[in-house]
């Protein structure tokens, strides 16, 4: 009896400490929000609250997902976090950005096999980074990719975080204050600790950067894209060295049919990088041959499909200098309200040109034009 009591008087004392640590985690998680469900963030974005929705725990592909299925806009951009700077103040109400709901070329038709055809777009703005073509790029499969649209149990997300919620902790990223006393508006860690997140239309809104000195901050992680540039240089995280995939012009061509097929109009955009990094590629153009083929390869594919293709790749081809840019391969709203502009007659059915160029007149400063009054 002695030693059944002793057993259980070890297992309470070894149990409870695990269960302090993990009911801690727990609880900043959920009071984060970063156990939301993802329609009520849908749905309480369309009912225009100001909800500013950044996970650091999660990913976003369930979400960006979800909202296209519930909101079923007529157009949509689709692409990584490229694609997040076009605005829905460009288009009239029937627009969503679907910016970060991809992150590889192979991504694309399975997103598009996750939208039925009552929900379909009738346009996409694709999002086409250059480094989808890279003969350096890996390629996942389909099964897996689709995962990643599914939302992760609470669980998972739990366990999965577990070391880097104390990690963050422990180095200052959040405070427990923060966490249980934040604006009910602001949902996720990101959010919450930066300002940061995604809002009502799915751009995403870069408080930190802006509210911290942006590209004139010497302590920003691309101060005069100096990170960017070293990856050009040493060919990695996005800007590896090599060749044009065939695979992926192929991946390319069986997306577009399939858009075809569900006579869903595709405008290709190849987004920019800053005029400096662009430069600097060039110089090293033997390293960059995917990016400097690129545009005539997909051109060929888009033709066949009667698709128009749009080249922004040096942001100064859109009349902008480097001050309208997030770092060296993310533009600003300006920007890419530039970039709307060019594209103003393949987008007449969603956008007034008179009041785009408005707009631009109206836009002093470098980056946001959505905040401006009607």
């Amino acid at each position: 009896m002695k030693d059944e009591k002793k057993f259980i008087t070890r297992s309470i004392i070894f149990v409870i400490p695990i269960l302090i640590v993990i009911g801690f985690a727990f609880s900043i998680l959920y009071a984060a929000g970063e156990f939301s469900d993802t329609t009520t963030i849908v749905e309480r974005q369309m009912a225009e609250e100001d909800v500013v929705y950044g996970l650091a725990y999660s990913g976003e592909k369930p979400y960006k997902l979800q909202s296209i299925l519930i909101r079923k806009p007529k157009l949509i951009t689709l692409g990584t976090s490229r694609m997040l700077s076009f605005s829905s103040v460009f288009f009239n109400n029937d627009f969503y950005n679907g910016g970060r709901a991809v992150g590889r070329l192979h991504d694309f038709r399975v997103f598009l096999s996750a939208i039925p055809r009552t929900a379909q777009p009738e346009t996409i703005l694709l999002g086409l980074d250059h480094n989808f073509f890279s003969d350096k790029t890996p390629v996942v499969n389909a099964e897996e990719i689709r995962k990643e649209y599914t939302a992760q149990p609470n669980s998972f997300v739990l366990f999965n975080n577990l070391r880097t919620i104390y990690a963050d902790w422990f180095k200052g990223k959040y405070s427990i204050k923060q966490i249980f006393k934040h604006d009910p508006n602001t949902i996720g860690m990101t959010a919450i600790t930066k300002g940061d997140g995604f809002r009502n239309d799915g751009t995403y809104v870069y408080n930190y950067f802006i509210t911290n000195g942006g590209l004139d901050n010497p302590e920003y992680w691309d101060y005069q894209f100096k990170e960017t540039l070293a990856r050009v240089e040493q060919g990695r995280d996005g800007f590896e060295h090599g060749g044009i995939s065939r695979d992926a012009l192929k991946e390319l061509m069986l997306f577009l049919r399939d858009c075809s097929e569900r006579n869903i109009e595709v405008i290709g955009v190849m987004p920019p990088f800053t005029h400096t990094v662009y430069e600097k590629m060039a110089e090293n153009r033997e390293n960059f041959d995917y990016v400097f083929t690129l545009y005539p390869a997909m051109k060929a594919i888009f033709d066949e499909y009667d698709y128009a293709l749009y080249d922004f790749s040096d942001l100064a081809w859109t009349g902008a200098s480097d001050a309208e840019a997030i770092d060296g391969f993310h533009g600003s709203e300006k920007a890419y309200l530039r970039m709307t502009l060019i594209m103003a007659d393949d987008l007449e059915a969603y956008v007034d040109k008179a009041k785009l160029k408005n707009l631009l007149e109206r836009t002093k400063g470098s980056l946001y034009v959505s905040d401006l009054p009607e």
